[in-house]
């Protein structure tokens, strides 16, 4: 069982969040009127109004649907004989009942998103909150023009819940500039999270992974020249509000044990007689030379998106897409190939790049080990242009590069989907 669960209230912030969507990556706990369109795993409703709607319909004849009893339903045979009851009953309401729920089934990474504790402000002269709520304006709901439900009990009701669990690891989403109650960010594991893009892309599908994400920018990136250069700057950004998602500047380096780490931008080598941002190629090469000078680890590794050897569609740095220099020397890669033989060769033990969608591992080559890993969404083919000599290559099924390192011992292992081990390359320093 996954150990990511989603908690759902109505809010408005949650507009457009699809729960199948949701499914794919962990549990969902929903509350009240969501059964009139969607299907969660757990569907909690406390108010009686809304279990006798829901009586009225087959929903709970095939789905989980949990409330507190109620004297009530003893002339209703239908929520008798389908509805679940907490034992004992909390006396919440419906929102916290299912964050407790997801709680105490022992669910440790749980996202929270439509708990808005705040209606909308009121334009014009008028004072205070209008009601906040998905299904506003329908049965057994507050009307648009209505005032907003006090957040009190939500609130506290919510903070309970983080206190009593407090190895369990809570995420807020919220759209940018929204209501974020203070008391609440108080707590030490909770945080907030407000792009939804990295939400869907990164946070949920990588929630089980408890390791951080060493990133650099790729071609995808920067978007197509001469416009959209400067998305990198959001995903650099965005390593202020993850603690998963490693990304402090367009290049950057870190130590880890007796590696040293040197994350290239090798999109700004691409093209350097632009300035990208507030960096051009030749502030990168002077600190990457400096850095890599300086460092006294074991083991120096470089990254980047472009390859400097590939057998792959795009090719060797120089020659990428089969491009020669004098015609096209921003596209074809030069740059990228005279970084590597003036700063990478003989200076660090293997550069890892992708770019090219396959898996290649190449044999010392100017003193440097040169891998291409990425096919771990898709493959692409291994074309030869270039026709490099490889120690491995394959472009026949998605896969990945795992390395470990035990002192002066470094094992490399190709593994494709399946989860066959494919490749083995041991180095010993």
């Amino acid at each position: 069982m996954s150990n990511i669960a989603f908690v759902l209230g109505n809010g408005e912030s949650r507009k457009g969040i699809q729960i199948d969507e949701l499914k794919q990556h962990g549990t969902v706990f929903a509350c009240n009127g969501v059964y009139r369109t969607e299907t969660p795993d757990f569907l909690i409703a406390v108010d009686p109004k809304m279990i006798f709607e829901i009586a009225e319909t087959d929903y709970a004849l095939k789905n989980q649907v949990w409330s507190n009893f109620n004297a009530q339903y003893n002339k209703n045979q239908r929520i008798l004989d389908y509805v679940k009851w907490f034992k004992p009953s909390l006396g919440w309401s419906s929102g916290p009942t299912a964050l407790r729920m997801a709680c105490e089934r022992g669910f440790k990474d749980i996202f929270v998103l439509g708990f808005d504790y705040q209606g909308h402000q009121r334009g014009g002269n008028k004072h205070g909150f209008g009601f906040n709520n998905l299904f506003k304006d329908t049965r057994n709901y507050k009307r648009t023009k209505d005032d907003a439900t006090f957040y009190g009990n939500w609130m506290n009701q919510t903070k309970h819940c983080l206190k009593d669990f407090k190895d369990t690891k809570f995420t807020r989403v919220v759209p940018e500039g929204w209501f974020s109650p203070k008391d609440l960010l108080w707590n030490d594991n909770l945080s907030q999270l407000t792009t939804p893009q990295f939400l869907e892309k990164f946070e949920y599908p990588y929630a089980n992974l408890d390791f951080p994400f060493y990133v650099v920018a790729g071609n995808h990136d920067y978007g197509v020249l001469p416009i959209a250069l400067d998305k990198t700057t959001c995903e650099v950004e965005y390593h202020q509000v993850s603690e998963k998602w490693y990304f402090p500047d367009r290049y950057y380096t870190l130590e880890v044990d007796n590696v040293g780490l040197f994350a290239v931008d090798t999109n700004i080598l691409m093209v350097d007689q632009f300035i990208i941002g507030d960096v051009d190629a030749d502030d990168q090469k002077a600190w990457f030379n400096q850095a890599v000078a300086e460092n006294n680890s074991m083991w120096k590794f470089a990254f980047g998106h472009h390859p400097y050897l590939s057998n792959g569609p795009h090719g060797n740095a120089g020659n990428y897409e089969g491009f020669p220099i004098s015609l096209t020397p921003i596209v074809n890669g030069s740059k990228i190939q005279d970084f590597i033989e003036e700063s990478v060769c003989g200076k660090i033990d293997i550069y890892f790049a992708g770019h090219d969608h396959s898996r290649q591992w190449f044999d010392v080559t100017c003193g440097t080990e040169f891998v291409v890993s990425g096919a771990g969404s898709k493959t692409s083919s291994i074309e030869g242009r270039d026709n490099n000599p490889t120690l491995y290559e394959d472009a026949d099924l998605p896969g990945f590069l795992y390395v470990e390192i035990d002192s002066n011992l470094l094992v490399g292992r190709f593994f494709d989907v399946n989860g066959d081990m494919n490749f083995e390359r041991t180095v010993l320093k």
